[in-house]
């Protein structure tokens, strides 16, 4: 009987799917249109400057992001937004291979000992580090191994042993891709843009309408769980019937994916501001509009926050099961690799959706972090 009256589910399912994609069809071919239009703008916004411009601004963005609770210029807002900057600005770099081989051709090919050179930095400045440190204790006794054996930033020796792979003709090939991932780069954050945006577009108010009413937050709840506990390559299946294939069907699958978490954590900032502030705010004649904006939304903002950041990686995890359905950048790069069994090709598409996943993640967090950092 449960077979038979699962099979009996899944029919009707199909016939509601199928029945819909014709009723609704002008429908779906409006939200085709306007999504395409918003997934090609973004594309073209950020494949439009040269590749080196659009790395200095997305560093830019990530610098201000990290050190805006300091003066931009100062050297403790420097100190904070450093190592973020540095780290988005050389991963797209690793990411455009063209610009990176010309960099090794016009840098590295006409000069014969960059190596020695490299290898005297690699050695010389933690050295000269453990010099400074432990030359009152001693150099070679355990007290200055104790004083000078722990370096105050131990990537920078990590950086130091990159540039001499980098700098040393002999390992250039261990460092520079295959090929340029660059414009699937920006075609991959461009679909995680459109796709989070949607998302929140859609996320935030219906969680403050949750906020706002228990029989609203006992609807929307279910269905939250049903959409967070099915697989997500279920999606695809609807998405194919209503938008065919392309970036279209891959956002619209990775909103449905990535929206519970907007819902729910608005809704949650907002029932979580204390009820004695509320009080207080209406007792002082508040309307219900300004006690949304003035008192819950900001009280609720770090919680909010923290779901924008969950939808955002959501999003971005979406990339390649969405690439299965023609959704363009890196998640075709690794969907080929699968598809193909090139572990290369794998990793390195692998690798960039690594980079922007961590971009994304830090700008985002810095973005929500409003509390000045104390000075070291």
């Amino acid at each position: 009987m449960m077979i038979i009256a699962m099979k009996f589910l899944g029919k009707s399912v199909e016939k509601g799917i199928n029945w819909l994609s014709v009723a609704a069809g002008g429908f779906f071919d409006g939200i085709t249109a306007g999504v395409d239009a918003l997934v090609e703008t973004l594309q073209t916004i950020l494949l439009f400057p040269h590749p080196l411009v659009m790395m200095v601004i997305i560093a830019a963005l990530g610098y201000y992001a990290s050190a805006k609770n300091y003066k931009l210029l100062s050297r403790e807002g420097w100190k904070a937004g450093r190592f973020l900057t540095l780290f988005i600005f050389f991963g797209l770099l690793l990411l455009e291979r063209r610009m990176l081989l010309k960099i090794v051709d016009t840098v590295v090919m006409e000069f014969d000992y960059w190596y020695i050179i490299a290898l005297i930095l690699v050695i010389f400045i933690p050295g000269y580090q453990y010099y400074k440190k432990a030359k009152k204790s001693g150099l070679f006794s355990k007290s200055g191994f104790e004083a000078g054996g722990k370096f105050k930033h131990p990537i920078q020796f990590v950086v130091l042993l990159l540039a001499f792979l980098f700098l040393s003709k002999k390992y250039v090939g261990l460092i520079v891709m295959q090929q340029s991932y660059w414009e699937d780069t920006m075609l991959t954050l461009a679909l995680v843009v459109a796709s989070a945006l949607l998302a929140l577009v859609i996320g935030i108010p219906l969680g403050i309408w949750a906020s706002r009413s228990d029989r609203v937050e006992g609807t929307v709840r279910p269905i939250l769980d049903f959409m967070q506990t099915m697989p997500p390559f279920v999606y695809l299946i609807p998405a194919i019937l209503f938008f065919s294939v392309g970036n279209v069907p891959g956002v619209v699958a990775t909103v449905v994916f990535s929206l519970p978490p907007g819902v729910r954590l608005t809704n949650l900032g907002i029932r979580g501001v204390q009820p004695n502030v509320v009080e207080a705010a209406r007792s002082f004649g508040s309307s219900d509009r300004q006690l949304l904006y003035k008192v819950q939304l900001p009280l609720a903002k770090p919680t909010i926050l923290a779901g924008v950041n969950q939808v955002i990686m959501l999003a971005l995890s979406m990339v390649v099961i969405a690439s299965m359905v023609g959704a363009a950048g890196l998640g075709q790069a690794v969907y080929k690799g699968i598809l193909t069994a090139d572990v290369a090709l794998g990793f390195e598409a692998g690798l960039g959706i690594v980079l922007v996943a961590i971009l994304l993640d830090r700008v985002s967090q810095e973005i929500g972090n409003t509390e000045r950092k104390s000075e070291e």
